[in-house]
Order: structure tokens, then sequence, then C-alpha cells
């Protein structure tokens, strides 16, 4: 989904509702995808719900809990952050788990 415009930082701070639409549209979509293509090819993998969020340290909290609420609501609850360790350098993905 990279790339994928589904909405403005400022727009998602003015809403007082928990989810976005559109972003949970355009996840279920491609868990839809995931399936059907493993399905056809035979794998055996099933959907993991893997999800990485990555935000500039100046987006409000309550803009990252609704893209969280969102990820949930669509079925991917393994949720990882990619953040930046004090000093610049880059760190590993931090895990943390969703609840809705």
């Amino acid at each position: 989904m990279s790339g994928t415009i589904v909405g403005r930082v400022e727009d998602l701070t003015k809403d007082e509702y928990l989810n976005i639409p559109a972003l949970e549209e355009k996840l279920r979509d491609m868990k839809k995808q995931f399936e059907d293509l493993h399905s056809m090819a035979g794998g055996t993998d099933g959907f993991k719900g893997d999800v990485n969020i990555q935000a500039n340290k100046d987006v409000q909290f309550k803009v990252i809990k609704r893209v969280m609420f969102s990820c949930a609501t669509a079925g991917y609850n393994n949720i990882n952050f990619a953040v930046i360790q004090a000093g610049g350098a880059a760190a590993g993905e931090k895990t943390a788990a969703a609840t809705p």
C-alpha cells in the first residue's frame, strides 16, 4: 500500500470517531487479495495480519491511535512500529499489540 493516499493528517485530527474508513477498506482489499492469491496457489500459510506503522514524531497520538484501530478492525493485529533511537541511529522495529 506504500504511496497510496487514504487521508490527510490535517483531516484525521478533525474527526472524532476512531476508524478511518478509507484505510480500513484498502486494508481489507489487500487482505482479500492475499487470501485469494494464496488460495489459488495452494498455499498453506494463512494471513498473518502484519502491518508496519511509521509516523513523524509531530503526528498527534490520536491520529496514530485511529490508524492502529483501523488496522486491527481490518484484521491486521500484528502491528509493528518503525522507530529511530535517540541520536538518530535507525533501530529495529519495536512490536506492540493493538487491541480494538
